[in-house]
């Protein structure tokens, strides 16, 4: 049966890795040294194979068809283009992108890379609109690479989705942008209202509460802290209590928020806690509300419950 197959571009036998399985993009010896060398690239619209150094032809197809397509806005960058989702140049960036991937990947690897990077560019703030359309670019080619490899097209299908969640967030947050002066005036505004027993500035009154009761506690803690254990993105926890060498306690306070990208992140972090079994104690805001005696005895008992742990572990 692999007999049969055939070179999508030059018709030869397909080539038989460990010489029985065959390719999964069906490519002869010739070809896929070509793709190795990066001469060949498939189209990320038609599938079509075509040289690195020369558009698909079935972009120059769009020339000649034009009246039979109706123009849009291209998802990524906003051009007026009649292809199907993106325009031509934004389609020389997905070709680009294509040759910075490892094609001998997984999916599972794919899917985790695209999540990563989707909230990467969630988080980055770009002055340069280039910038921004090169990291969009790169995302539309996992969702698309995820097709073409494997035939997953979970993320095909929401990708055009997130880049426009992507955008319209960070249009909101553009408008909702205040100066440097501002900032810095709003901050020492409320420096004083916000300062615990130690002396730690913080952000809220409900973070006042939980650093007082470290403090009540006798803990040696930290505000604020890069979890360096978490390596997949940068993750700050809320606090850290260090316990032996780099091994230590992390403390998230929750807060109760019906925005979306914030409830995502929320959940995100508790799975990478979970995923390098880092000890995290949780707090809701509602458990700040009124008496915290019970939150004071609770957290005091969970530290003692990691702590040794720990021990037991070192």
């Amino acid at each position: 049966m692999s007999e049969d197959l055939k070179c999508p571009i030059c018709g030869k036998p397909t080539f038989l890795v460990y010489g029985k399985h065959p390719r999964k993009d069906g490519l002869c010896k010739e070809c896929s040294q070509k793709l190795f060398n990066k001469e060949i690239i498939q189209c990320p619209d038609c599938g079509k194979w075509h040289k690195t150094d020369e558009p698909c032809t079935c972009k120059n197809d769009t020339k000649e068809i034009k009246t039979n397509k109706s123009e849009h806005k291209c998802e990524i960058c906003g051009q007026t283009t009649t292809n199907k989702y993106i325009c031509n140049d934004c389609y020389k960036r997905v070709d680009k992108s294509f040759e910075e991937i490892d094609k001998n990947t997984t999916p599972t690897k794919i899917r985790d890379y695209y999540y990563n990077l989707k909230n990467y560019i969630y988080r980055t703030e770009y002055t340069d609109a280039e910038l921004l359309y090169n990291k969009l670019s790169k995302l539309y080619a996992l969702a698309d690479l995820s097709k073409k490899l494997f035939g997953r097209e979970d993320l095909f299908n929401k990708v055009l989705y997130d880049i426009k969640d992507i955008k319209e967030g960070k249009e909101n947050n553009k408008a909702k942008t205040v100066s440097e002066e501002e900032k810095i005036e709003r901050d020492l505004n409320t420096a004083g209202i916000n300062r615990t027993k130690d002396g730690h500035f913080v952000k809220s009154e409900y973070e006042v509460t939980v650093d007082d009761i470290l403090f009540d506690l006798s803990e040696v803690h930290i505000y604020e802290k890069i979890v360096a254990k978490i390596t997949e993105r940068t993750v700050v926890c809320d606090w850290y209590i260090p316990v032996y060498k780099n091994n230590g306690i992390y403390i998230e306070l929750w807060g109760i928020d019906k925005n979306y990208k914030y409830n995502i992140n929320k959940e995100e972090k508790r799975e990478l806690y979970k995923k390098h079994n880092l000890p995290l104690i949780e707090i809701e805001k509602d458990e700040l509300k009124g008496d915290t005696l019970g939150l004071h005895d609770r957290i005091e008992s969970e530290i003692i419950k990691y702590k040794n742990k720990i021990k037991e572990d070192i």
